[in-house]
């Protein structure tokens, strides 16, 4: 029997910088986790490298399809008074042929 998901997410699972170490970040993750929490059969569709550290923050029940790539999407987060500024170190695009693209 084949289950179907409930909730289907596509996007980039960001490693998030912060001064306290490199924390799960993006959309995906965000939606994902808010929906695992109600009950959801999750799955996402990522791209990353294998072995990303913060892939590991995921919720343990959904199912993630990783899109393997040489460089993650990574944002260094800096926080200043209330706010908070993000700068983007590295960004994955993966082409239709399925071929990792670095930007």
């Amino acid at each position: 029997m084949t289950i179907f998901p409930d909730y289907l997410l596509v996007g980039h699972v960001a490693h998030d910088e912060t001064p306290a170490g490199p924390k799960l970040g993006g959309t995906v993750s965000y939606a994902g986790s808010a929906a695992d929490a109600l009950g959801a059969h999750v799955a996402i569709v990522t791209s990353a490298q294998r072995h990303e550290v913060v892939l590991a923050a995921l919720p343990t029940r959904a199912e993630v399809h990783l899109i393997e790539a040489p460089q993650s999407t990574v944002f260094v987060n800096t926080y200043v008074g209330d706010g908070r500024r993000q700068a983007g170190l590295a960004v994955v695009h993966v082409a239709h042929d399925g071929h990792d693209r670095r930007a």
